[in-house]
């Protein structure tokens, strides 16, 4: 309930800080909803993280962390442009990122973070095309950097891989040797 309630107060000061800047946001359609009985993020509509985006766990630009497992369902976009998104999985909650929607990551990094109380330096990244088979995955000029999976499910079409990176965390432990 208070992680809720800290979601909403941050959603409502980064609404004001976008609205101080100059930001249009009636032009941004994004949609963040907190499931309350679960650790979930789902996005519905467009979430854009660029370099001008804060992050809400650290306060800098041009990232963006995730405490949750993050579903971009199929009415949903994920925009990752000229920034970093990561998750805080530890080895208590091993976060995953299901994609149904749509996904682009153009000059983007998605990562763990290994600054956190026993760090599991892994995420599960599940590209699955079974809920809409017209959504669109580009990751282009991209680093994929954590130890775990990256699956391609359903999707004879409309994946688009180009000049990225897939990498794990040398520095982890040997337990996650292994790497998308």
């Amino acid at each position: 309930m208070a992680k809720n309630r800290f979601v909403i107060i941050l959603m409502v000061g980064l609404l004001l800080l976008s609205s101080m800047a100059g930001i249009n946001t009636s032009q941004i359609k994004s949609k963040v909803l907190q499931q309350q009985k679960s650790n979930t993020a789902h996005i519905t509509g467009t979430f854009v993280i660029d370099q001008n985006t804060t992050d809400p766990i650290t306060g800098k630009k041009g990232k963006y962390g995730f405490d949750s497992d993050v579903v971009v369902e199929k009415t949903g976009t994920l925009i990752v442009k000229n920034a970093t998104i990561y998750f805080l999985s530890d080895t208590s909650h091993i976060y995953h990122l299901w994609v149904y929607g749509n996904m682009t990551l153009y000059n983007a990094t998605l990562t763990v973070s290994t600054d956190v109380i026993d760090p599991a330096y892994t995420i599960h990244v599940m590209i699955d095309g079974s809920k809409s088979q017209n959504s669109i995955v580009k990751i282009d000029e991209s680093k994929i950097i954590y130890n775990g999976w990256f699956n391609v499910t359903n999707k004879n079409k409309n994946v688009w891989i180009n000049n990225t990176i897939f990498d794990k965390i040398s520095n982890a432990p040997s337990q996650y040797a292994y790497g998308p």
